[in-house]
């Protein structure tokens, strides 16, 4: 920025030129004229818009773009990225993106517009909407929810231009969002600066304190990560494991939320200090844990294997806290080199460029195996907001790892109980658990389960679920079956109480008509078949007698009484 406060001036080919040469050199095989082409549309469409800045508004697409090619992506994810502000913001339709750059990109900037199109005066509300169409958008393709991540980041680096409360809202929604997904996809280096950016906005003075306590550190902090890394790169190197040592900055952030959960001071966050160790192969990790651990004694309760039990967005590393010379300590992750790409970039990581040709669109199976569920999730809850709630407490809290008899480990968010655990292992034992077992103790169903706990479920032979267990259990898993249960099961109820009223109201009226002849009826009152109609009548809906009305003869006037009567009399003759 300049003394007047101006931004300076952008060349916009030199940044252009810049992008080119990033993707060239990782994707050799990548089309220029294709990726310029997006360039010089992208370009003139937004010709003449500034952003608050005063740089012109392309400037953010071309950053985004950049973004992305840090983290490798193919060059249709790129051309997304540098238009797509086009159909919102310009005259420009999506038809003229899918014409021009083809479906794939036109369903990306789809995706991101119907994200940034969410207009509502309530914060929550829009907040809520925001988070349930970033996540399906998932289901269309995940690229979509990569550009917006960048779209939020390079926002979040020039948010100083907006007016103190907007940025306030935006860097809330950034932390409650954007940077929770961004670490659901694993992709860390987005996640961190995300976390940063947003704290100083929202908590200034703490960033500043932890960035002065750093920068006061620093130099004690290096010697000791090198009194470490010389000896341990030694170790190593002896004993055969083939791999490099390094450095792992903390980010401010992650020390301010360890001082607050655990109420400590910096002094007190150990992992302040870190080493990374990035082998060859998996088996090299625990040896080099084994060597680490001959050298440095180890912390007991500050040993975790990712590479065992995977976190749910794929993460593996083991970590383990050491102690050094003089009560220092410094925590150590061990991981491959394969490891350590996904912990960095997530699912970023299948559709980076791989030699050999094109996108490496490795199987996503694994990343994304919940969408189904939340897809069925959404069905259950009337908002968005609960919505958000219901992914959020399962997929972006912290997670607890339990034992089953057996010793098979199972991860379920913090606060889950053992009903959670129940539905967990089957729905089936969900519904018949009557009780549980926590490290061989009996305990309630709504007790919380800690790490280590060994979990035993208790089983009836009939299912014998109750409405109150809605508010024990604590996954949208095991939500969503007690709701299916209910529903189906007072479904039931009402069809067969339904029935039994109709067919006492038919004998009574003395009509010789069953209630499965009754099809028409139901048609004719607008149910789509039998048993819904009779549900509606056993759960008050409507009446019996609406029903029975419909097969009841109209009553006869006077005149054909005496009629009727006549033609009675003269039969009996």
């Amino acid at each position: 920025m300049n003394r007047d406060g101006a931004s300076p001036p952008v060349d916009l080919q030199a940044m252009m030129d810049g992008l080119w040469t990033k993707v060239h050199q990782y994707n050799p095989l990548a089309e220029e004229d294709h990726l310029r082409r997006g360039y010089a549309f992208a370009s003139s469409a937004h010709a003449g818009q500034k952003r608050r800045s005063g740089e012109p508004f392309f400037v953010h697409a071309l950053t985004v773009a950049d973004i992305l090619a840090d983290l490798r992506l193919d060059v249709d994810t790129i051309i997304a990225a540098m238009v797509h502000d086009v159909v919102e913001d310009t005259d420009y339709t999506l038809d003229d993106i899918r014409q021009r750059f083809g479906g794939d990109v036109a369903l990306m900037v789809d995706g991101v517009t119907k994200i940034s199109g969410i207009r509502t005066a309530n914060p929550e509300a829009r907040k809520a909407e925001t988070y349930r169409k970033l996540v399906l958008a998932i289901a269309q393709d995940p690229r979509t929810v990569l550009i917006k991540l960048a779209d939020r980041l390079h926002n979040m680096r020039t948010i100083e231009y907006l007016e103190p409360d907007r940025q306030r809202d935006i860097a809330q929604e950034t932390m409650d969002v954007y940077s929770p997904l961004a670490h659901r996809f694993g992709i860390a280096r987005i996640k961190w600066e995300l976390e940063d950016l947003s704290f100083k906005v929202l908590k200034p003075e703490r960033y500043f304190e932890i960035e002065a306590g750093i920068k006061q550190t620093r130099a004690e902090r290096e010697h000791l990560i090198e009194k470490l890394a010389t000896p341990l790169r030694e170790a190593l190197a002896e004993a055969g494991v083939r791999c490099r040592v390094s450095g792992r900055p903390k980010h401010f952030f992650s020390i301010y939320r360890k001082m607050q959960d655990q109420e400590i001071g910096m002094d007190r966050v150990f992992d302040l200090l870190a080493l990374r160790v990035i082998t060859e192969t998996k088996a090299d990790c625990y040896h080099a844990l084994g060597v680490l651990h001959s050298h440095f004694p180890p912390l007991a309760d500050r040993i975790k294997d990712y590479i065992a039990t995977p976190k749910p967005n794929m993460y593996q590393s083991i970590h383990s806290t050491v102690r050094l010379p003089g009560s220092k300590y410094i925590e150590v992750q061990i991981r491959t080199e394969s490891m350590h790409e996904l912990a960095e970039l997530g699912i970023a990581a299948h559709w980076r460029y791989k030699e050999g040709g094109g996108a490496g669109k490795a199987d996503l199976a694994q990343m994304v195996t919940w969408l189904q569920q939340i897809m069925e999730w959404e069905e259950d809850v009337d908002d968005a907001r609960a919505f958000m709630d219901s992914v959020r407490n399962d997929f972006f809290s912290d997670e607890v790892f339990v034992f089953s008899p057996g010793g098979d480990v199972f991860q379920l968010p913090r606060g889950a109980t053992p009903l959670d655990f129940a539905f967990r292992i089957h729905s089936e034992v969900g519904f018949r658990c009557i009780g549980a077992k926590v490290n061989g103790r009996i305990v309630t169903l709504r007790s919380e389960l800690h790490n280590g706990d060994t979990v035993e479920v208790l089983t009836g032979k009939k299912p014998s679920p109750s409405a109150n267990w809605l508010g024990i259990v604590k996954t949208s898993r095991a939500k969503h079956h007690l709701r299916r249960w209910l529903k189906t099961t007072r479904y039931e109820e009402s069809v067969r109480l339904g029935r039994n009223i109709i067919e006492r109201e038919l004998k009574r009226a003395k009509l010789r008509i069953r209630v499965d002849e009754l099809v028409d009826v139901a048609q004719q009152m607008g149910y789509s078949d039998l048993d819904k109609m009779l549900a509606a009548v056993g759960g008050g809906e409507i009446t019996q007698a609406k029903v029975v009305a419909r097969v009841t003869p109209p009553p006869e006037s006077a005149a054909e009484k005496v009629l009727s009567k006549g033609r009675d009399l003269y039969d009996s003759l």
